[in-house]
């Protein structure tokens, strides 16, 4: 389980910390209880038919990833989450 705290402290919420979960959110839902944070295109978590398009805070620059049948892109979008949480200063705990 992943808990997560926004900046005053206060838990937004809790999602289990599996791979398959993710698999079935999408980025969207994963930000929606983030309203401290001015919500921006600048991060998203895209899947088109043949690539997922990555963006961590610059839209610019997005990382395009190749889908293929070993892909985990479950894996993918949970990293990414984690890496928003950390980047806009939410309190991470694992369990």
């Amino acid at each position: 389980m992943i808990t997560i705290y926004n900046l005053q402290g206060r838990k937004l919420k809790s999602i289990p910390n599996d791979d398959e979960f993710f698999n079935h959110i999408s980025a969207g839902e994963l930000l929606e209880d983030h309203t401290e944070v001015e919500q921006t295109h600048r991060w998203s978590f895209m899947v088109f038919s043949s690539e997922i398009e990555i963006c961590e805070g610059e839209f610019a620059n997005p990382r395009l990833v190749a889908i293929t049948p070993d892909l985990n892109i479950g894996a993918l979008k949970k990293a990414w989450y984690l890496e928003y949480c950390k980047a806009h200063g939410y309190a991470l705990h694992f369990q």
